[in-house]
């Protein structure tokens, strides 16, 4: 363990929150070796234990005793709210895909790097199905809610997924960027399981 802290802060609804989010230096030297891989890879993988920890302390009880679509909202403003965006090109002048882990260290993140942190919280902090959504040049996800909840949706595997989208900045669950709208994606089906059980220890 090589711990760094980072402080986050976001607004839902009015009310102002923070936190420190601890992060692993030494797992991000190790991503740093990492070929550009195939989304899933990034999806599929778990956090390192300090970031876990830190992030179910921070987030846990703001979404404590909420529907599933206020949860899942607060956690969309985190994601969209309390990171500054930069395309790969601007921020490392190639593409790269940041594991979660990953936006803790670096002042900026972009669509699939926040996606990929979206997915992680819900599946870990909720226990809520989600994949990926892929557009030509956009990166989203889309959660398959199991209480009713309004807005864009698409069907996979016979199950409803709302559109949560982590960088159209203070949309809504069920809100889909405007030129996405209609548009054929790629779903990126999560994998792992792993999740669900260490978020049950």
């Amino acid at each position: 363990e090589s711990t760094e802290k980072r402080k986050v802060e976001f607004t839902y609804i009015g009310t102002p929150y923070s936190f420190e989010v601890n992060f692993n230096q030494n797992v991000i030297d190790y991503y740093q070796d990492f070929p550009l891989s195939d989304a899933n890879i990034y999806f599929d993988a778990t956090v390192s234990a300090s970031t876990k920890q830190t992030l179910k302390e921070g987030l846990k009880p703001i979404i404590e005793g909420k529907s599933q679509g206020e949860a899942a909202g607060i956690l969309l403003r985190f994601v969209q709210t309390a990171f500054d965006y930069k395309t790969d090109q601007e921020q490392f002048g190639k593409e790269k895909f940041f594991f979660a882990d990953e936006l803790f260290k670096f002042p900026y993140s972009d669509c699939e790097d926040r996606s990929v942190l979206f997915a992680y919280l819900v599946k870990e902090l909720m226990q809520l199905d989600v994949v990926g959504v892929g557009y030509s040049g956009h990166m989203a996800t889309a959660v398959h809610f199991t209480e009713d909840v309004d807005g864009d949706f698409l069907t996979f595997e016979d199950k409803k997924f709302t559109i949560c989208d982590p960088t159209y900045i203070n949309a809504p669950i069920g809100m889909t960027m405007p030129q996405y709208q209609g548009k054929p994606a790629e779903i990126f089906k999560l994998r792992n399981t792993r999740n669900k059980a260490y978020a049950q220890r």
